[in-house]
């Protein structure tokens, strides 16, 4: 592997290190063999446990105690227990595990002889110390410290593991709350993708719903409630292109994070989070907290892996596929990684869920006078047969032309139409008023088909959208010199989710004095149609990256890296024709008859011959950045811990999003808006100094490890446009012509 090609490079400097070892444990041992020193009386060992009770203090009482109990002679020299303390131990052992707990932390071992008697060795405090201080060091020279890595991944001597990640790793035991979340641990949550593992097990992140909840094609991770903007995603430490959504959504074409739609699952080795500031760091947009996604490449060989699975009841189908592979070029020198991901998961429809379907059923067995209480227009359902509600406050009266009886009262706002019923035209205006009489205070609650709102999710109203996903990349890394590596990557993303929409109007107005009317009050009716067209938003992704390593004198190494990614959004209603201009102002202006079971007896839409339809023209984006870091130990000072280890990187970066425009081409009134090209750019640089106060092996009481981190940062930002959207056109009838979408806006840079 390319880590292990690195590391071959410093074998020269670690075996003149291991023989310093070895000649520091050699030089103070070899006493025993001069200086005999019996503690002990002179009696064989049983080997069976015995009472032990021996004192904390100087190592060497300590050792002669245990012989006189234990009735064992421990034979050992002057300058190996010298300046040594023992912890003391009580209770029934064997002797072999009263002098490992004497011994535990003293660096000396024991070794029983044939005669029962007990020989200790090993250096002196001073070499020990000394030998302790170089194993230090020689972590230190690899980027460790207190046993945790303090200077970029990438940059890492030692480690075995091939990364791409440049950002400095962070632990669960850092000074700041870092969550790090494994391989393994996303894979048992069971999340179909990164986004909704986030809602569900990453508590600083206060969005509550999913890219597939919302209909979006990006993510909106947000953490501790400071926006979107407050919170920075990276991919192997590095940032990539913000998604150019355009001024039809929430970001209105600004920048505000990269999204993580389309990263496989399969593909990701760790998620480190910090959700806490970091602007101090990586600048202004991390003051909520940072998430970076480190993606796997240290496997060996071929993987392959699939997966299927969705509902118990059989809906929400998802399908996955990866294939990784992994092998080495010009004799081991070089590693390359490909991988190939894709997936595919189903909507989850309304009609799918019973519970979602019964809500106003819920809702009416708890307060049967619901409806009467509701506002005009919101307590409308749409069903599988038309609904009507008066448009004002007053209740209903039958026309005369529609009494049954000489009654025209309905003594409610409410009413709706027989599911079957074939309407006046087929049954008279007689039956249509008995119909309405008979319904009074009532709604159909039984959903009907389409995207619709009320009460009641229509039987296609997509809980969660169905998506598309498909995912290469291709990585390399290897050894040029014993002093200089280069490593590179490409990939590429594809991510499109689509949902149903009725695509014809799915309520109209009727004004009081309408012929197709019935009633002396303007109402307002909910119909059902079978009519339904898709909408489908498409975000692609393309990211290149490269860099070199130079190993430098006293253990230090830099790194010079550039990475640039191209962002590309979309979106269109694909499928059935909208309505024609002529057909959709007569089914709005009420000069269509829609009072009857219009799933039954279909209307007989007339569509637009050339197919228009709502869009976002694609937008583009780039995110281009070049940095330079220099990491490693400072040889000429040392702390009890270690030595400091000093990160330092200048970086600069630009993104850039182009022209955005929203055609809303309907046949009621259109519309063009529009956001222009803008760009922002940064330079910065920062620094980090880990001081290792105390670590591990100091042996410091109710203290593992303490260490102090100073950091600064300091950012130069410019920007370049404007982040807000303009209407070119507005309130246009009907569809809009060639002409008008080209000359709407300014023309693209």
């Amino acid at each position: 592997m390319a880590a292990s090609n690195v590391l071959g490079g410093h074998m020269t400097a670690v075996r003149k290190k291991v023989h310093l070892l070895k000649c520091v444990f050699a030089a103070s041992a070899a006493p025993l063999a001069f200086v005999p020193f019996a503690v002990a009386a002179a009696q064989e060992a049983q080997g069976g446990p015995i009472d032990v009770r021996v004192p904390a203090g100087n190592l060497s009482s300590a050792l002669m105690t245990l012989g006189r109990e234990a009735k064992v002679q421990i034979l050992f020299t002057p300058d190996a227990v010298k300046d040594r303390k023992s912890k003391g131990v009580r209770g029934r052992m064997t002797v072999d595990a009263a002098l490992t707990r004497l011994l535990d932390g003293t660096g000396l071992s024991f070794r029983k002889m044939n005669g029962g008697s007990y020989v200790v060795s090993g250096p002196s405090k001073e070499n020990f110390d000394k030998a302790k201080r170089v194993v230090s060091d020689m972590g230190a020279d690899q980027g460790y410290v207190n046993g945790q890595a303090n200077i970029p991944e990438i940059l890492v001597v030692g480690k075995r593991s091939w990364s791409l990640n440049t950002d400095i790793p962070r632990g669960k035991d850092e000074a700041q709350p870092y969550t790090v979340f494994s391989r393994e641990e996303i894979k048992r949550s069971g999340a179909p993708d990164l986004d909704t593992f986030f809602r569900d097990y990453l508590g600083a992140n206060v969005s509550v719903s999913t890219a597939g909840q919302r209909g979006d094609r990006d993510s909106q991770i947000n953490l501790r409630g400071l926006g979107l903007d407050g919170t920075l995603i990276l991919v192997d430490g590095r940032r990539i292109a913000d998604p150019n959504v355009g001024p039809n959504s929430l970001a209105s074409g600004t920048f505000l994070q990269s999204s993580i739609m389309g990263i496989p699952l399969e593909q990701i080795e760790r998620v480190e989070v910090l959700a806490s500031s970091a602007a101090g760091q990586y600048g202004s947009n991390a003051v909520g907290g940072v998430i970076n996604i480190i993606l796997r490449r240290d496997f060996k060989g071929f993987e392959f892996g699939g997966y299927l699975g969705g509902t118990t009841d059989g809906h929400a189908i998802e399908r996955r596929l990866n294939a990784n592979v992994t092998f080495p070029l010009f004799k081991d020198k070089f590693s390359v990684t490909a991988s190939a991901n894709w997936s595919k998961a189903d909507p989850l429809l309304a009609g799918h869920r019973p519970f979602v379907q019964e809500r106003a059923d819920f809702i009416l067995g708890n307060n049967p006078n619901y409806f009467q209480t509701a506002s005009p227009s919101s307590g409308l359902v749409f069903s599988t047969s038309p609904n009507i509600v008066a448009s004002g406050g007053a209740n209903l009266t039958l026309k005369p032309a529609y009494a049954v009886n000489g009654v025209t009262a309905l003594g409610s706002r409410f009413t709706f139409i027989p599911v079957g019923f074939g309407g006046r035209s087929r049954e008279g205006n007689a039956a249509l008023g008995a119909a309405l009489l008979a319904n009074a205070g009532s709604q159909n609650t039984e959903p009907g088909p389409g995207s619709t709102g009320g009460l009641v999710f229509g039987d296609r109203y997509p809980l969660i959208i169905g998506n598309e996903s498909r995912n290469f990349s291709l990585s390399t890394r290897g050894e040029i010199t014993d002093w200089l590596s280069v490593y590179g990557s490409g990939s590429y993303s594809h991510f499109a989710v689509f949902s149903e929409a009725t695509s014809v109007p799915a309520s109209i107005n009727l004004p009081a004095t309408s012929p197709l009317n019935p009633f002396n009050q303007a109402i307002d009716i909910t119909f059902p149609s079978a009519i339904s067209s898709t909408s489908r938003s498409v975000q692609t992704r393309k990211d290149v990256l490269g860099g070199v390593i130079v190993k430098l004198p006293y253990s230090w190494q830099g790194n010079f890296d550039a990475s640039k990614s191209w962002g590309r959004s979309s979106s269109a209603t694909v499928g059935t024709q909208l309505l024609s201009r002529d057909y959709s102002l007569a089914l709005t202006q009420g000069q269509i008859d829609v009072l009857f079971d219009t799933l039954a007896f279909p209307l007989a839409f007339e569509f637009d011959p050339e197919g228009r339809f709502p869009r976002q023209e694609p937008s583009r984006s780039t995110t281009t950045t070049y940095s330079l870091k220099f990491a490693g130990p400072l040889g000429f000072a040392r702390l009890p811990g270690g030595k400091p280890v000093v990160t330092l990187v200048a970086e600069s970066r630009r993104q850039y999003f182009g022209d955005g425009v929203f055609v809303n081409d309907v046949p009621t009134t259109s519309s063009i808006r529009y956001s222009p090209s803008r760009s922002n750019s940064s330079r910065g640089v920062f620094g980090e100094l880990v001081l290792p106060i105390i670590g591990a092996d100091n042996k410091v009481p109710l203290v593992h490890d303490f260490e102090l981190r100073l950091a600064g940062r300091y950012d130069s930002y410019k920007g370049v446009g404007t982040n807000a959207s303009y209407i070119c056109l507005d309130n246009i009838p009907g569809f809009l012509t060639p002409e008008q979408i080209e000359g709407a806006c300014p023309p693209a840079v």
